[in-house]
C-alpha cells in the first residue's frame, strides 16, 4: 500500500502543477473578465468552476502528503468540492452549445437533462467512495477506498455529454453555412465537419477551437475509465482513481479556455486582432463568441471571411442633383444647389 500511495501521491501533485500554471499564466484574463467586464450570471459559473477546481485538486494532495486524524470528513469535504467543480465546468458546456443554437427550445431541454445527467452521475462518488486511514510509518494518512458498484457513472455520464456536445456544435455550425451551398458532396461535408473546409473563418475557429476542447477531455476521459477497469490491482484499490484528477483538471482547463478566449476576444482567427490598445468591451462585440460565453450581441461575416462587429455606421453623402438658375454666371457666384443627404444605420 505504500507504493500505491506514493505513485497516487505524485499523479496528484503533477496535476497540481498543472492547474497552478495554467491558473497563474490567465491571472491577467480573470482580472479582465472580473473587474474590466459586466460580470453575469456565465462568468460567475466559470469563477466558481476555476475556485472549486483549484481547491479540489489542492485537497487531494493535501490528502495524500499530509498525515490526517479525521479522514472520513475530510473525504466528505472534498467529495462536495469534487460535485460543484464538476457541475459548474460542465454547465459553461451547457451554456456554449444553448448559445450557439440561439437558446432553442430542444437543444435546452435535450442538454439540461444530460447535465442533470452528470450532476446525478458524480452524486454516486458520495457512496461509491469512503476516505480510509492508512499508517505508513505510523504516521495516519488518508486514501480513497472504492465502496460502491455506481462510481463509473460520474466519468462515463462526462464523457457522453462531451460527445453529444460537439456532435451538437458541429452539425449547427455546418449546417448554417450549408444553407448558403447549392451543392456540396458527402466528402465536402465531412471535409467541412473534420477540417472546417469551405467555413467562414469566424466559424472555423469556433469549429476547431471545439474540437480540441471537447476530443481533449475525451480522451482523458477514456483513460479514466480504460485505468479504472483494467488496472491490475485490487478491487478497492486508490490506484484506480489516480487519472480521475488529471482528468477533472484536463477538462476543467479546456473548457475553461474556451470560454475565456470567447468572452474576451484572445483567439486571432476570429478576425479580431490580438493588439494593444483595442478596449476589452469591444473585443466584445462579436455575435457567435460572446453567444458561445452566454452573451447576445451580434456581429457579421464579411465577404473576406472576417467577423466585425455590427455596429451603427453614420453616413452621409451629398450630390448635386440641378442648379436653381440656369445662367452660369449667376450660378457661378452663388453657388446655390439642391444636395440629397442620407443617414444609414
Amino acid at each position: 500500500m505504500d507504493f500505491d500511495t506514493s505513485f497516487a501521491t505524485y499523479i496528484q501533485i503533477g496535476a497540481l502543477s498543472v492547474m497552478v500554471w495554467d491558473t497563474l499564466q490567465n491571472l491577467g484574463n480573470d482580472y479582465c473578465l472580473l473587474f474590466q467586464h459586466e460580470v453575469k450570471f456565465p462568468t460567475m459559473v466559470y469563477t466558481l468552476s476555476r475556485i472549486t477546481t483549484l481547491a479540489y485538486v489542492v485537497g487531494k494532495v493535501v490528502m495524500l502528503s499530509d498525515p490526517i486524524e479525521n479522514c472520513t470528513t475530510y473525504e466528505e469535504a472534498i467529495i462536495g468540492i469534487l460535485i460543484v467543480s464538476v457541475s459548474s465546468t460542465m454547465f459553461l458546456s451547457y451554456l456554449r452549445v444553448c448559445a450557439v443554437w440561439d437558446w432553442d427550445r430542444r437543444i435546452v431541454g435535450i442538454f439540461g437533462a444530460s447535465w442533470i445527467s452528470v450532476v446525478a452521475g458524480n452524486l454516486t462518488c458520495i457512496v461509491s467512495v469512503k476516505g480510509v486511514v492508512v499508517r505508513v510509518e505510523g504516521a495516519p494518512y488518508c486514501v480513497d477506498q472504492i465502496v460502491g458498484k455506481y462510481l463509473a457513472a460520474s466519468f462515463l455520464s462526462a464523457m457522453i455529454n462531451h460527445g453529444a456536445v460537439l456532435v451538437a456544435l458541429t452539425y449547427k455550425l455546418c449546417k448554417s453555412n450549408l444553407a448558403y451551398s447549392r451543392e456540396v458532396t458527402v466528402r465536402d461535408g465531412l471535409r467541412m465537419a473534420v477540417l472546417g473546409q469551405s467555413l467562414p473563418a469566424f466559424s472555423k475557429a469556433l469549429l476547431q477551437e471545439s474540437q480540441i476542447c471537447y476530443i481533449i477531455a475525451m480522451i482523458s476521459g477514456v483513460a479514466c475509465a480504460v485505468w479504472f477497469y483494467c488496472w491490475p490491482s485490487e478491487p478497492n484499490s486508490p490506484l484506480r482513481l489516480t487519472l480521475a484528477t488529471p482528468a477533472i483538471t484536463l477538462t476543467n482547463i479546456m473548457l475553461c479556455r474556451v470560454f475565456r478566449n470567447t468572452k474576451l476576444g484572445l483567439n486571432r482567427s476570429y478576425g479580431l486582432p490580438r493588439r494593444r490598445g483595442i478596449p476589452n468591451r469591444e473585443r466584445e462585440n462579436l455575435s457567435e463568441m460572446a453567444k458561445a460565453a452566454g452573451e447576445s450581441v451580434h456581429a457579421e461575416e464579411m465577404d473576406d471571411g472576417e467577423a466585425r462587429p455590427r455596429t451603427p455606421i453614420q453616413v452621409s453623402v451629398s450630390q448635386v442633383v440641378e442648379f436653381k438658375v440656369d445662367s452660369a454666371a449667376v450660378r457661378k457666384s452663388s453657388g446655390s444647389v439642391d444636395v440629397v443627404s442620407f443617414s444609414m444605420v
